[in-house]
């Protein structure tokens, strides 16, 4: 036999290998699928506040369960094999389990909601923001304060909201004095609706912006970012011993 002739057939034999070596490796890769995983299996919220939850490489239909709908509730399901979830805790602290079922296999990721807005109804006929409590220790400063929205039937005027703005001012000498912040903050224009006849009560953590230590005692008042129909610009006061 010829030498080109020898030449031809190992280099047939050697490309039918490795040929074969490929479709071997593809079926191989092809047989191993991506385990079901959860985006999260551990989740911190603010009460009334909303978050997303999937089931990745889902392969069928995901049902979606709380443990507690006290706490957070399943609001809406979306995507295919509906493998995306909407939470939506309320007005309770505390902690629940949302729980992902596919076929005879569960899934579960703790929720922990942490005290945050509390929305409720208000039936008062006037708008108004008031100071529900003051919180010091020697490392924080916490001012919680409620917005209040009237029903204001005939004001064609756009309706209450909030947005994150504050500011600090102390009583001195007769005036109302601007404190500076610690922080280099930038606020946000973006505004929240205060539906009528709704309060929200918010927290605002002032060591995030300020030196509290610089915090002497006397009289202080805290501008929040509220608007209200026909209401001029929202404060809350409250004194320092």
């Amino acid at each position: 036999m010829k030498i080109g002739t020898i030449l031809r057939q190992i280099t047939a034999f050697v490309i039918a290998v490795a040929l074969c070596v490929i479709i071997t490796d593809t079926t191989s890769f092809a047989k191993t699928k991506a385990k079901p995983t959860l985006s999260d299996t551990s989740l911190t919220m603010w009460t009334n506040q909303d978050a997303d939850l999937s089931l990745e490489n889902a392969s069928s239909k995901v049902t979606w369960i709380s443990s507690n709908r006290n706490i957070v509730k399943i609001d809406k399901t979306f995507g295919k094999y509906n493998k995306n979830v909407s939470l939506e805790a309320g007005n309770k602290s505390g902690t629940c389990t949302i729980k992902a079922k596919m076929k005879n296999k569960t899934y579960r990721c703790k929720v922990t909601v942490k005290k945050g807005n509390i929305v409720k109804k208000y039936s008062g006929k006037k708008s108004k923001t008031v100071l529900e409590k003051v919180t010091q220790t020697k490392q924080s400063l916490v001012i919680r304060y409620k917005m209040c929205a009237a029903a204001h039937k005939k004001c064609k005027c756009p309706p209450a909201s909030y947005g994150h703005a504050i500011q600090l001012e102390k009583y001195t000498d007769g005036k109302w004095r601007e404190i500076p912040m610690d922080v280099d903050v930038v606020f946000t224009c973006e505004m929240h609706i205060i539906p009528p006849k709704t309060s929200i009560s918010k927290t605002i953590h002032l060591e995030n912006y300020y030196d509290i230590s610089k915090l002497t005692k006397g009289s202080y008042r805290l501008y929040v970012n509220v608007y209200y129909p026909n209401v001029k610009d929202t404060y809350v006061k409250f004194k320092l011993k």
